[in-house]
Parts: structure tokens; C-alpha cells; sequence
């Protein structure tokens, strides 16, 4: 395990997972406009579901990759292009 992945599980999962949900939340939100216009009958409570969801699983492929991080990352943004686009629009 490299010492990125033995500071984040060693300082709790708040500093790390709170921030990082915070920021993504907000990107969403602020940075992407159409968040609205795709999902405009989400509530804070399931968008907030689905960016706890996405970020937990970008941790978990820093913490046990089983890929390279460029195919890691590429299936993060599979993953988060069906939840964000369920209807196939990405």
C-alpha cells in the first residue's frame, strides 16, 4: 500500500470522505448546469446518495486498484456517466 493510501485509512474517514463528497457535490451543482435538467426530480438527499457513491468508489480503487489508473479511472467515469445519465445521454 503506498503512504497516500496509509494516511487516508489511518486519519477516520470523515477528513477524507466529507471533503471530498462536499467538493464533488458542489461540482456538480455549481459546475455542471444540466445537473438540474437531468435529474430534476432528484432531491439533495439522492444526489447526495450518488456522490457518496462515486467517491467511495474512487477510494476504493486507490486503496486496492485492480487496474492501472488510467482504466481505473475510466471505469469511474463509466460508472458515474449511468448514474448521472440513466437514460443512455452520455
Amino acid at each position: 500500500m503506498d503512504q497516500v493510501a496509509v494516511d487516508w485509512s489511518t486519519r477516520g474517514p470523515e477528513p477524507v470522505f466529507g471533503a471530498a463528497m462536499t467538493m464533488l457535490d458542489a461540482y456538480a451543482v455549481e459546475v455542471c448546469p444540466d445537473v438540474v435538467e437531468v435529474w430534476p426530480d432528484a432531491d439533495e438527499g439522492s444526489r447526495g446518495l450518488a456522490v457518496e457513491t462515486i467517491v467511495r468508489l474512487a477510494v476504493g480503487h486507490i486503496v486496492q486498484p485492480v487496474a492501472s489508473p488510467e482504466e481505473s479511472a475510466r471505469r469511474i467515469a463509466a460508472i458515474t456517466a449511468r448514474i448521472a445519465y440513466p437514460g443512455g445521454r452520455a
